[in-house]
């Protein structure tokens, strides 16, 4: 079994989901940390969802957070199995929120 510490980063995109992480085949993602930061003068509004077969099921939904501030959405681990995705969308503001998360990504292999 192998297992290697990953980052991911991104610019969210006002009214439409952005995928943050994807468990490849064969993979499964542990999420241990996802922070939004709000990186205007507004306040921006947050929804962080797992995407699998049936549709989002929300981690965070409707959360605003104020101006230059930042909100953790998990710090408590959160499983991605293989095709599942992690999913991040701002409001009310184009490109209002950075979001950055940690994982660790395992593969299992029989030899």
């Amino acid at each position: 079994m192998g297992m290697e510490y990953k980052g991911a980063q991104s610019h969210l995109a006002s009214g439409s989901w952005t995928t943050v992480v994807t468990a490849a085949t064969g993979k499964s993602n542990v999420i241990k940390l996802a922070q939004a930061t709000n990186v205007t003068s507004s306040a921006a509004t947050l929804n962080l969802a797992v995407s699998a077969s049936g549709g989002h099921f929300y981690v965070a939904k409707e959360v605003s957070i104020n101006t230059q501030a930042s909100y953790v959405a998990v710090d408590d681990p959160i499983v991605l199995e293989a095709g599942h995705k992690l999913e991040a969308e701002c409001l009310n503001i184009n490109n209002g929120l950075d979001l950055v998360v940690s994982y660790l990504q395992v593969s299992s292999s029989i030899a």
